[in-house]
């Protein structure tokens, strides 16, 4: 029976989730088969089966049920949980910090290859007020293919920056749910993150 909610206790477990999180995807709402799963993401059924070999091995993963045929049976397999919690002292933050560089090195690839105007960079403007100064490198934009927002910074009561990152979130969440399990839906790269600066910073 799949859980609400578990807390992973294995490094190793939290470390597959949170690499490999879209390949369990497919198995978390309803009993799927390895095939059909492989379907859904659009990848290689061999590579999908070695991430569920893995996940069943590490208790993220549980056979439902199997239909028997003739050779191998085929198995349909659940997510232990529905939501998993991963306690911070798993999380190995080097790591994380290292995939997090080379997800955006192919997220602005990908935009040049599409639209290689939206990341050049100049004219520079430096903009002065009360506050300090802030540099604009270019132009930033989008096109047909690809939107790229170099915004640098932005001026925000805190209420309103609080409000601005959850509006993010919940329009980001919104699309995630609404097609993460279409077979039609494309693949797109999206970045995105606002943090507070360090005062005087422009």
């Amino acid at each position: 029976m799949q859980q609400a909610e578990m807390t992973l206790d294995s490094a190793e477990a939290a470390r597959l989730l949170t690499d490999s999180a879209q390949y369990l995807a497919p198995f978390a709402i309803h009993p799927e088969t390895v095939s059909g799963a492989a379907r859904r993401l659009g990848l290689p059924l061999g590579r999908v089966h070695y991430w569920v070999q893995k996940a069943q091995g590490l208790g993220l993963l549980r056979v439902t049920h199997q239909q028997e045929r003739a050779g191998h049976p085929i198995r349909f397999y659940l997510t232990a949980a529905r939501v998993f919690l991963v306690p911070a002292d798993l999380l190995d933050i080097e790591r994380r910090v290292t995939q997090d560089l080379a997800a955006y090195r192919e997220y602005l690839a990908a935009v040049e290859r599409v639209q290689p105007d939206l990341l050049g960079y100049g004219p520079l403007t430096v903009r002065f007020d009360e506050q300090g100064a802030s540099l604009n490198f270019g132009e930033q934009g989008w096109s047909g293919e690809a939107l790229h927002i170099r915004a640098g910074s932005l001026r925000l009561p805190p209420e309103e920056a609080r409000l601005f990152k959850e509006e993010l979130s919940a329009l980001f969440a919104r699309y995630y749910a609404k097609h993460s399990d279409s077979l039609h839906a494309r693949h797109y790269l999206v970045h995105l993150g606002v943090v507070a600066g360090e005062e005087g910073q422009g």
